[in-house]
């Protein structure tokens, strides 16, 4: 019998809740005691926390979690037989089946290796920069552009079809390998909202480590990601240009306009595009489809040249920064703040 306090144990359960696999309607999400680790897998992410409970198997985490958390003791006794475990809360005595062999067999493949891990010092901007990058990382996880991308020598870069981040952290991850991750898998991992001290990586998995805590995000193949063309994209944000700086608090008059725009996968579409240009002493927001249209006339007497952008991603990096530069071409803007460098593709006409 082992006894362990309940909040320690609710702690770990609920930091390891982020990789619980989605097995399908009326299946359990299970949760694995492994060797002295609390681990939870699902095919994209895996959160590792060394937590000694003297189980060894899988057990249903919704029923766990949920039943420990309303159960209110100190202290658990839990008792592992074959095929079950009992917890024994107070005057309560939870009793869970654990997972079959079949499970554990093929989980204990699937699951990613911690052993064989060589471990590096995690640059200090890594989780600003894979925050960022979700500016314009593609949802779409089978697409060509698909994922995020840390190069070699510092830089994590994002894009789509309309939108690319590019974050210079200052230092490589000294992996000796690109590392390209699942879109899904960097937004469960900023959602943690942790900071790491360590960087692994595997033939599978990216790894991150703190303590007793690893983070594991499924890795993407780089065979069929256009590197050469992005990295062409990513030298035209070098250009120079004419500096131009949006007013501040606009994003509740973007957001009226973007009513009348739409927002989404639609977004390269005239329709979907919001207009921005200053006329006569005003900065002149524009949101138009073939039902009607919305005008706010803003008093400013700033320069701006005539802008037909997509509302979401103007007003995420307006957060950061208000000023941008134009290319060559006209058809991209670009903005800038500290060490990270925002393209999205829009219509823009200098001549108004």
């Amino acid at each position: 019998m082992k006894m362990i306090k309940r909040e320690d144990f609710l702690d770990v359960l609920k930091l390891v809740s982020p990789g619980v696999g989605e097995t399908g309607l009326g299946i359990p999400h299970f949760v694995i005691f492994d060797k002295g680790w609390v681990r939870s897998y699902s095919e994209e992410f895996s959160v590792s926390c060394k937590f000694e409970t003297g189980i060894q198997g899988g057990l249903p985490f919704e029923e766990l979690y949920r039943t420990l958390k309303a159960l209110k003791v100190n202290t658990i006794a839990i008792s592992s037989h074959e095929k079950q475990v009992t917890f024994k809360c107070g005057f309560s005595e939870l009793k869970l089946k654990k997972a079959n062999e079949d499970y554990m067999v093929r989980i204990g493949r699937e699951l990613p290796s911690l052993d064989d891990v060589e471990w590096q010092p995690v640059p200090t901007r890594l989780l600003e920069g894979l925050k960022l990058s979700l500016l314009s990382a593609d949802d779409n996880d089978i697409g060509r552009l698909s994922g995020i991308v840390l190069n070699e020598d510092g830089l994590i870069i994002a894009s789509d079809n309309f939108r690319m981040t590019v974050y210079d952290m200052g230092q490589g991850l000294g992996l000796k390998k690109i590392i390209r991750l699942k879109t899904s898998s960097v937004n469960k991992f900023v959602k943690m909202r942790r900071d790491f001290e360590l960087v692994g990586s595997s033939v599978e998995w990216f790894h991150l480590k703190r303590d007793g805590l690893v983070v594991s995000l499924r890795q993407l193949h780089m065979k069929n990601y256009p590197m050469d063309n992005v990295m062409s994209a990513y030298n035209d944000l070098k250009l120079p240009g004419t500096i131009y700086t949006l007013p501040s608090n606009l994003g509740p008059y973007i957001d009226r306009a973007s009513m009348l725009a739409g927002i989404g996968l639609g977004e390269l579409n005239f329709d979907t595009q919001i207009s921005l240009r200053s006329e006569n002493g005003n900065l002149v927001v524009l949101g138009k489809k073939n039902i009607g249209e919305l005008e706010t006339k803003i008093p400013w007497d700033g320069v701006l040249p005539h802008l037909e952008i997509p509302p979401s991603a103007l007003k995420a990096i307006l957060k950061l920064t208000r000023s941008f530069r134009v290319n060559s071409e006209k058809n991209m803007v670009i903005f800038e703040a500290h060490n990270f460098k925002f393209m999205v593709l829009a219509k823009v006409d200098t001549s108004k």
